[in-house]
């Protein structure tokens, strides 16, 4: 066993030359410069792994209580300084490197008689309620993005999902990153008249996942997006019947016996597998029982043709679109003190902006404005201060929710609240 301080030596082959050393320090990179200043405190007890430059293990070493570490003896040349599993298991639901250039908690270093190889770390800042994004992104496709923590915006989780294949779907989803914990995917359609319409998708990705695989758990998860829209809209045709005859599985008696035999977890990773980025190609497929996606003669041409196509159902009336409300209108904590969360829900998509008055209805705060949402909750963050940046006084004040849909139809509603 290792113990906290050791300096770990590292054998060498027979007359190699070992004279070289790597060292360093792990820390608490408060203000993220990238560089330990006298305030910030060391992570005492790391462990960390050294491997030459073609990836092969050498040994391991752990930092002391002042969070530093030496690897001695060595040979000139090229390594890599990597976390070992435990101590980055520990550490990457919260903080992020500031010091690798990466994501990656390892570093790679070139030797000739010493090399530094720091390692910052930066506590990783979230925001938990749905709606209120740290970042928010979104084009003419409509696809929106928003991440919830610091480490990745939401145009770099939008940009990966659509190097994967997208289409109309995408003006009906919102793929959330980093909010929980969990990836997972919830859609709501609506069926009036004998026909699946209003489809709504809330693509949920958990930042774990992108730390172990990048974006490929974001493609699984946009592929039900993807595929559901097309099996409820185009197809009118949840069971994916014809999916599953194309895929040359139907009527199999293992079908819904476990995950990996859903018919919506095995559309999803052929999505990933033939339609998603580059990255989620290259993954492994889940269900091993079955041909990969791409040894499935025509699967591709099916999926992007007839599956993509709508079909034809006849004497079916066209169904009104739901009418606009905003309705559960709300300001909490109650009274705000600092700071509090107008939250509201829209009954459809529609663009809305959202402000504070205070009592003789004068306009104190715009928080935001046309904000398009695609139907659902949500909610936005008031700081108690107002459009000059100052803290507002005492009193009862009065969040205000204007929408507006793509028909011109435009609903208000408001809820007083108190200011202590």
């Amino acid at each position: 066993m290792l113990l906290a301080g050791l300096v770990l030596v590292v054998t060498l082959p027979a007359g190699q030359a070992a004279a070289a050393t790597i060292s360093g320090t792990a820390f608490q990179d408060a203000d993220r410069n990238g560089a330990r200043d006298a305030d910030e405190a060391p992570f005492a007890a790391h462990q960390l792994y050294l491997l030459d430059g073609d990836g092969s293990y050498l040994g391991t070493t752990t930092t002391d209580a002042g969070g530093h570490f030496t690897f001695s003896d060595l040979a000139d040349g090229r390594y890599r300084v990597r976390y070992a599993s435990p101590t980055w298991w520990e550490l990457r639901k919260d903080w992020a490197p500031t010091t690798t250039g990466s994501l990656d908690p390892e570093r790679w270093i070139d030797v000739a008689g010493s090399a530094l190889a720091d390692f910052g770390w930066r506590p990783i800042v979230r925001a938990t309620v749905a709606g209120a994004p740290l970042t928010r992104y979104t084009r003419s496709s409509g696809l929106v993005a928003e991440s919830y923590n610091d480490v990745l915006t939401a145009r770099e989780v939008h940009d990966a999902a659509v190097e994967g294949t997208i289409g109309a779907e995408a003006a009906r989803v919102v793929i959330r990153f980093g909010l929980g914990s969990g990836s997972t995917t919830s859609t709501s359609v609506a069926q009036e008249n004998g026909l699946y319409t209003n489809f709504n998708a809330f693509v949920n990705v958990d930042y774990v996942t992108w730390l172990d695989g990048r974006d490929v758990t974001l493609s699984h998860e946009y592929g039900h997006a993807w595929s559901l829209y097309r099996a409820y809209v185009r197809q009118q045709d949840p069971t994916l019947k014809t999916y599953l005859d194309a895929r040359g599985i139907a009527g199999d008696p293992r079908l819904g016996s476990s995950h990996a035999w859903s018919p919506g977890e095995l559309i999803a990773e052929d999505y990933r597998q033939l339609l998603g980025s580059a990255t989620a190609r290259a993954a492994t497929q889940e269900n091993r029982d079955l041909p990969p996606a791409a040894a499935v003669p025509g699967l591709r041409e099916f999926l992007t043709g007839p599956f993509s196509g709508s079909v034809t159902i006849p004497s079916a009336p066209a169904p009104e679109p739901a009418p606009l409300m905003v309705t559960g209108v709300s300001v909490s904590p109650q009274p705000v003190k600092t700071s509090g969360m107008v939250g509201f829900t829209l009954s459809a998509p529609a663009s809305a902006t959202i402000a504070i008055r205070d009592d003789r209805g004068a306009l104190v705060r715009t928080l935001r404005t046309g904000w398009t949402l695609p139907g659902g909750s949500a909610g936005v963050k008031w700081d108690r201060l107002d459009e000059a940046g100052r803290k507002v006084r005492r009193g009862i004040y009065t969040a205000v929710v204007d929408a507006v849909d793509d028909r011109a139809v435009s609903v208000r509603a408001s809820v007083a609240f108190q200011v202590s």
